[in-house]
């Protein structure tokens, strides 16, 4: 098969991709270095404070809840996800919207835990959400679209998501763009789509920027605009996000767009970052095409053949279809 794989951001998941969020510490690094001081820890300190120590401090729900982000992101402390849960726990149970967050987070993730426990995460979710945490309502709202955790619930999610959104969360205004553009949860309103794609990436967030690309390219609640689709790309490929440097190449290796000129080699090394370090099928299945077709640099059918059976892993039937052709040809 020599067709492009140009599925824009994913086939099957019509949700933001940062779908959970973690709450972070209001005050950054000085309150984290203050968390540190309160656990009496140095920078260079090999033990983790622990709930329960003599420092009365500890018992102070804001400590606990910025010694377990400390420890969950190896803040001046040794990572440690367990002990992160366990200052989480203390905090949420103390009623700290941040850390219940942060909770539902480890729970759904199975960070410092066994296995994943959505229940328990909607659970924590829900006593965060109700305070009005946006980062709570958007992770929520994930859980009750994809019924992890709780019966699925399509209007529900799209209230929470409208309650976080409003906020200003990027995440959230992105997953309500996705639902009215394919009307999941609400009639579907491609201009209102646009709106909230427009603003989430206007926050700088990827996921939106690239989709705000996809707009663009394929008129969906705007004029299409193929130099700005390719822009918004650029943006959101800059930031890693995988589905944008499959767009990118697509857009270089047609060169279709006014004042874009058609070049295979910048084509091939935008599917090849979204290949190696997105781990995104499409980008395998394009950099496999470049190589076998010789598109962008030498024909090389050995790493073609590696590089669709990595995509034919992730599903894509193109993939899957072009081994068998591409192995009799090199027989």
């Amino acid at each position: 098969s020599n067709s492009n794989s140009n599925s824009r951001h994913s086939s099957s998941n019509n949700s933001s991709q940062t779908n959970c969020d973690t709450a972070q510490a209001e005050g950054g690094g000085g309150d984290a270095a203050r968390a540190r001081a309160v656990a009496g820890q140095g920078e260079s300190s090999s033990n983790n404070p622990r709930p329960g120590a003599k420092d009365d401090t500890l018992g102070d729900s804001e400590m606990q809840f910025l010694l377990g982000v400390c420890c969950q992101y190896g803040l001046g402390l040794p990572k440690d996800e367990a002990l992160a849960l366990v200052w989480y726990r203390a905090a949420a149970e103390q009623g700290h919207v941040g850390a219940q967050c942060n909770l539902g987070f480890s729970c759904i993730h199975s960070l410092g835990m066994s296995k994943e426990d959505p229940e328990q995460a909607v659970q924590w979710y829900r006593e965060a959400a109700k305070h009005g945490l946006a980062a709570a309502q958007n992770s929520l709202g994930f859980c009750l679209e994809k019924g992890n955790g709780v019966k699925q619930d399509m209007p529900a999610a799209v209230r929470l998501y409208e309650l976080a959104a409003a906020q200003g969360h990027a995440g959230a205004q992105t997953n309500l763009a996705l639902c009215h553009k394919d009307g999941t949860g609400v009639t579907p309103n491609h201009r209102v789509a646009f709106g909230w794609f427009q603003r989430a990436a206007h926050q700088g967030y990827a996921s939106a920027q690239n989709w705000l690309g996809v707009c663009y390219d394929d008129a969906i609640g705007v004029a299409r605009d193929p130099v700005l689709a390719f822009q918004w790309y650029r943006r959101a490929a800059a930031q890693g996000e995988k589905f944008a440097h499959n767009n990118l190449g697509l857009g270089y290796e047609s060169g279709n767009a006014p004042g874009i000129a058609q070049d295979t080699g910048r084509a091939m090394a935008s599917y090849r970052r979204g290949a190696v370090f997105g781990e995104h099928g499409p980008c395998k299945y394009n950099l496999a095409r470049c190589l076998r077709d010789g598109k962008g640099g030498p024909r090389n059918a050995r790493l073609a053949l590696y590089w669709l059976h990595q995509a034919s892993k992730a599903k894509l039937k193109e993939a899957t279809d072009a081994i068998a052709p591409l192995l009799r040809q090199n027989a």
